[in-house]
């Protein structure tokens, strides 16, 4: 993301310095604008907006500039191609976000690879921003039936789209098998003449149990088969819901029990088929070649600008890190932090 630490006061600060009328936001970002000239006052004193504006300068003023005149080449770049991006698409193709930054939904944010702390403004360049280089390159990048089904295969995306199966796992462990047999009949009992099992196990379970479940009435919730001890994957995998298991031997954290496994209850999550993920994985490898493609772009963008003399910085205070050429990696917005939408 372009500015990973900056206020929307900054955002403001810097369009305000160097010409507010060409910063190209809507109307919803553009009421930040609109700053009197007292910022704030303390018991009376103020505080002014040039000190405001001052201090944003010299505490975030490079790396804001750079942004913006990062975007500034992408859109003399893409208008010079014939290319162009409106306002209307921006807000439709992120809209989500957009509603998720006004809520204040993080999660979506994280997930699209956003920082909690991102601003309209932050977000709002980092969107046209991408939507630019997408239709820059985008005739540049070619993704073919192979890469998607070499990805469909990859472990992680088999999880993302057919987790295993989750298995609502109870258990009482006790230190020898004369007592964990004891007990396996008693539950054998119970469920033969259909007593409340849960109740049974549960009380059972809190009277008699070793292991640390019990305080929870032996409960260990919903884990997928991963999550359990080794002795557990080699019953669990052909376990039907309600079933109880005989006693067995079990090292858990270096100490020995007897065990009676019940799985309680399994949820099986809904499949999808590699045809019902095929445009998501597409969509995921395209930006992942887009942001590499992306890097290189900017870089050549600015090289050629600053070979020509294109970017000149008015500022005193923000032309001497130019003049040192500190601009490479850091000169651009991280697009593939921001996933396809």
């Amino acid at each position: 993301m372009c500015i990973k630490r900056v206020s929307i006061a900054v955002c403001f600060a810097v369009c305000m310095f160097i010409d507010v009328s060409k910063c190209g936001e809507p109307a919803f970002i553009k009421r930040y604008y609109d700053v009197p000239e007292i910022i704030a006052t303390v018991d009376g004193e103020p505080i002014k907006r040039e000190d405001f504006v001052a201090r944003l300068i010299c505490d975030h003023g490079n790396e804001v500039l750079r942004s913006m005149i990062t975007l500034k080449l992408i859109e003399q770049e893409a208008k010079r191609r014939g290319i162009s991006v409106t306002d209307r698409e921006v807000l439709e193709r992120f809209n989500t976000l957009f509603e998720a930054l006004e809520k204040g939904d993080t999660e979506r944010l994280v997930r699209a690879g956003l920082p909690v702390s991102i601003t309209p403004m932050m977000l709002w360049a980092e969107a046209k921003k991408f939507l630019l280089l997408e239709r820059l390159l985008k005739g540049e990048i070619r993704i073919d039936e192979a890469d998607i089904r070499k990805r469909w295969y990859t472990p992680h995306i088999q999880r993302r789209y057919n987790p295993p199966p989750m298995y609502e796992v109870r258990e009482i462990g006790v230190y020898t098998a004369e007592e964990a047999n004891n007990l396996w009949g008693e539950l054998i009992r119970a469920q033969k003449a259909r007593r409340d099992l849960t109740k049974v196990f549960s009380e059972l379970a809190a009277k008699h149990s070793k292991l640390p479940t019990a305080r929870l009435q032996g409960s260990r919730g919903y884990l997928a088969v991963d999550e359990l001890p080794q002795e557990y994957k080699l019953i669990l995998r052909a376990a039907k819901p309600g079933e109880i298991f005989p006693p067995m031997q079990v090292a858990i954290d270096g100490i020995y029990y007897w065990v009676i496994v019940w799985v309680r209850d399994i949820k099986e999550p809904p499949r999808v088929s590699y045809e019902e993920a095929k445009r998501e994985i597409e969509m995921e490898l395209f930006t992942e070649q887009l942001a590499l493609r992306s890097r290189e772009f900017i870089r050549g963008l600015w090289e050629k600008a600053l070979k020509d003399g294109k970017v000149k910085v008015m500022a005193e205070p923000l032309r001497e890190s130019f003049e040192k050429g500190l601009l490479g990696e850091q000169a651009g917005v991280k697009t593939d932090k921001l996933k396809y939408k």
